[in-house]
């Protein structure tokens, strides 16, 4: 039985390779689009300085490829020239396509004499259907934090992560958040809740150096470098612990001391993992409470597949998958009060159904 079992753990969850991943993205073919897998929605911040204007540009250019690409439909917001410009890989009904872009011109009339923060505020209460694709909200550029308030510097009047949460508040599908600035850590207690992947280029307000964990992500979510299960798809786990590892490296390589730890928050407890406590795509260790541990939702939620992998699956079957893979890592909670045979009996019907998923 034993055996059987690790068996079909090594074939449905793959093998994790320990191994020092390249430092160096390799391009990969993707999959042409068949159904749309996220809606993005990519905010430049501010700049500040020409530097940052032509870094921050190329940053938000690698998203917007990756739509062009896959089956994503990307808005961004902050670019002189392509404030509210969306790509929409879904354009092969016409019908779709000229009632979107009747509602994008419309959109965009109605916006042009507000600012970047009122831009992103009327986009996001357009999000609030109740849906099953994830939303990808995206920040890059500078943050502050200032008397307990952490803010997105935008062109006008930043916005805050209190301001950020009511806006999402009513918006019923998946969320990953990813905010790439500096001081981006307090937007994990501000933002953190069901069904949001939180990610955060900082650990804490205090960490107000730039960030260049932008950069790093934007490669990592698009290159199967990242792709530590070996299933051709990126995760949001993976990326982000590609990026994080990448970033570590950056400030060793420069002998520089890191002013930047990111975080990810996907269990709703508003506390946030480091890079650093996971082995493989799973956290080292057990939660002290019996509570449910980071990654798990962020490891089932892709953006990125190449052209080898398997057909994605339809919207039942991905419920039905985070439904098994939740009662495998409460197992795997349970482990040390199992033994051999009780842990196996119980694995093998989940592990089964898992398989069965694909058939």
């Amino acid at each position: 039985m034993r055996i059987v079992c690790l068996i079909l753990i090594s074939v449905l969850l793959g093998s994790v390779s320990m191994a020092d991943e390249a430092s160096v993205d390799q391009p990969a073919k993707v999959k042409s689009a068949v159904v749309k897998s996220a809606d993005v929605i990519v905010a430049v911040g501010a700049p500040g300085k020409p530097e940052y204007e032509s870094l921050f540009r190329d940053w938000a250019t690698k998203w917007k490829t990756l739509a062009e690409q896959t089956e994503v439909s990307l808005t961004t917001i902050g670019l002189d020239g392509e404030s509210n410009s969306q790509t929409d890989s879904q354009t092969d009904s016409q019908t779709d396509s000229q009632t979107d872009s009747q509602t994008d011109s419309q959109t965009d009339s109605e916006l042009d004499d507000k600012n970047d923060r009122d831009r992103l505020l009327a986009l996001l209460q357009q999000q609030a259907q109740t849906d099953d694709i994830p939303l990808w909200i995206i920040f890059i550029g500078h943050g502050t934090f200032a008397e307990d308030i952490a803010n997105f510097n935008l062109r006008g009047p930043d916005l805050s992560a209190k301001q950020l949460n009511e806006s999402i508040a009513n918006i019923n599908r998946p969320i990953v958040f990813v905010n790439t600035t500096s001081s981006s850590g307090p937007f994990i207690d501000r933002l953190s809740g069901e069904r949001r992947v939180i990610v955060t280029a900082t650990k804490s307000g205090e960490e107000e150096n730039f960030a260049r964990f932008a950069g790093r992500f934007s490669n990592a979510i698009q290159s199967l470098e990242s792709d530590i299960d070996h299933d051709d798809e990126v995760s949001v786990l993976e990326a982000f612990l590609k990026a994080s590892k990448q970033v570590g490296q950056d400030y060793v390589a420069s002998d520089q001391l890191a002013t930047e730890h990111a975080l990810i928050d996907d269990n709703g407890d508003a506390k946030g993992t480091p890079a650093t406590m996971f082995r493989g795509h799973r956290v080292d260790g057990e939660s002290q409470d019996g509570s449910a541990i980071d990654g798990l939702l962020a490891s089932q939620i892709t953006i990125f597949r190449s052209d080898s992998a398997a057909a994605p699956l339809s919207a039942e079957k991905m419920k039905r998958r985070s439904e098994l893979e939740s009662e495998h890592e409460a197992l795997r909670q349970r482990r040390s009060e199992l033994s051999d045979a009780e842990y196996d009996a119980a694995l093998l019907p989940i592990m089964l159904e898992i398989a069965d998923l694909y058939q």
